[in-house]
């Protein structure tokens, strides 16, 4: 008679250090407070981002100066930078951008960045693809729009180089018009006058006739926003470390409201829901830190960003 084999299960891996009651609930707080502060981190990134700009909206840097580089957009969750790009663009850069609810309007040009012009698109149905608006040879960036009017004010470039000029489209006429020299285009209400940069001063200029209007002195250093919707103009002072407001009502000059302190010095400004949104490289790290109020939040940029660039609040 055989006798019966006794089999003894193999001993657990874990059977020899087993833990204790006590031991089990210890990492089981552990493990609930790791992923408690985990999602919690990520809430408040996306809680910072969103405070920034009001729902609907989205930050975003493109070049106002040579070198060009493609758009990009801020990821308000995490902080990155993801290129913006528009349904029907094939292997063309989009440079630039302006959004409405119902139409996109772009800068779009070669990747070897030589060449640009604007474009159209039905947002609510972009498969009927880009409707080409001009047709000149001329590199265009730097692009303000205005929903009232329909006019769009961008910089262009030729194609030999020089000097960049003001150029304003109408989509009236469906021409372009050289408005004279000039850099950091915003088109007031209306399409009558485009508030510029030209020669170390802010300057509103009369699109149908081509005067100037001095607004303001600018220090080297110096940046300006300009919030057409509610007719405002930020500064920054670098002498006084002060952002002073301005009301340009009248188009054609500046009337000082207030001044407040800045915690540092802003490479960039931009007006988001009438609110003034800053942007500032951190020199330790190399991230750019958007400041609204006393909200703050981190970009962190893979690759040093352009040298000249602007920051732009978009409807989503």
């Amino acid at each position: 008679m055989d006798t019966p084999t006794t089999i003894t299960p193999a001993a657990s891996q874990h059977s020899k250090f087993p833990l204790t009651p006590i031991q089990r609930r210890s990492l089981a707080i552990v493990v609930l407070i790791a992923a408690v502060a985990l999602i919690g981190y990520f809430a408040y990134r996306h809680w910072q981002g969103s405070q920034l700009v009001p729902a609907g909206q989205m930050v975003t840097i493109a070049s106002d100066g040579l070198p060009l580089a493609a758009m990009q957009r801020i990821d308000l969750e995490d902080g990155s930078l993801v290129p913006l790009n528009t349904e029907g663009q094939g292997t063309a850069v989009v440079l630039d951008a302006a959004h409405t609810d119902a139409k996109g309007y772009y800068l779009i040009g070669d990747p070897g960045f030589s060449r640009s012009n604007l474009y159209r698109q039905d947002r609510e149905n972009p498969g009927v693809g880009l409707e080409e608006l001009t047709h000149s040879t001329t590199l265009k960036f730097d692009l303000a729009y205005d929903d009232l009017s329909g006019v769009a004010a961008y910089v262009s470039v030729p194609e030999a180089g020089g000097d960049g000029h003001i150029t304003v489209w109408s989509p009236l006429t469906k021409k372009e018009t050289d408005i004279g020299a000039g850099m950091h285009p915003v088109l007031l209400p209306g399409g009558f006058f485009v508030v510029l940069e030209r020669d170390g001063k802010v300057m509103s200029v009369n699109v149908e006739t081509g005067e100037a209007y001095e607004l303001l002195s600018l220090a080297p250093d110096a940046v300006f926003a300009v919030d057409a919707q509610n007719m405002k103009l930020a500064l920054y002072v670098p002498a006084l470390g002060t952002i002073q407001q301005f009301s340009i009502a009248n188009s054609v000059g500046a009337s000082f409201e207030s001044a407040i302190q800045a915690p540092s010095a802003p490479g960039e400004m931009a007006f988001s829901g009438g609110a003034l949104v800053t942007g500032t490289i951190d020199a330790g790290t190399g991230e750019l830190v958007l400041a609204r109020g006393d909200e703050t939040f981190r970009v962190h940029p893979p690759a040093p960003l352009p040298g000249d660039y602007k920051l732009s609040i978009l409807h989503d």
